[in-house]
């Protein structure tokens, strides 16, 4: 989405604060967890927390490969001297929660992702241990004063409090 931002296709667009930007201001957006969802019965799920090299010795529910978080998750599988081993590929977090359930493999998702269904269903989530996991978004934008009026009030309810001050302009 970020690349989207700058070459100037999307006027907003929220990104992982961990991803090097390039003139953008970007604003604070909100902050989440990523976790590990297994079957119930999985041995991962008896864990208090597991490391991603840890979880990649099993098979995988994953995202769809053009999807951001997808390239996020095999890039650090590749920094783990890794691969990860995809069993099935869902369209949505809705749809990994499901085939996790059937025990189809595990998933790594945002802890907010999963509804308030998923903790009637047969899955666990496990905390992952290492420090990308806790991740900050941010809202980003190419030009604050060029926005549209539509682009303006979309930006007013993702982020009411972005006085002037929350602004950052990154080169």
């Amino acid at each position: 989405m970020l690349h989207a931002v700058q070459s100037g296709e999307v006027e907003i667009g929220v990104f992982d604060a961990s991803v090097a930007t390039n003139s953008v201001t970007t604003m604070p957006f909100r902050k989440h967890r990523l976790v590990l969802l297994v079957p119930t019965d999985h041995p991962l799920g008896r864990l208090r927390e597991v490391t991603f090299r840890e979880a990649l010795a099993y098979p995988f529910v994953c995202l769809p490969p053009e999807r951001p978080m997808q390239h996020f998750l095999e890039d650090l599988a590749r920094r783990n001297a890794r691969s990860i081993k995809t069993r099935v590929r869902a369209p949505s977090f809705n749809a990994m929660i499901e085939l996790v359930a059937e025990k189809a493999g595990i998933a790594v998702l945002p802890e907010i992702a999963l509804n308030p269904g998923a903790h009637e269903m047969k899955v666990s989530q496990v905390p992952i241990a290492d420090a990308w996991a806790k991740r900050e978004l941010r809202i980003c934008v190419r030009n604050l004063d060029a926005l549209s009026v539509h682009a303006q009030q979309l930006l007013a309810y993702l982020a009411p409090d972005t006085g002037s001050s929350q602004y950052r302009k990154l080169q």
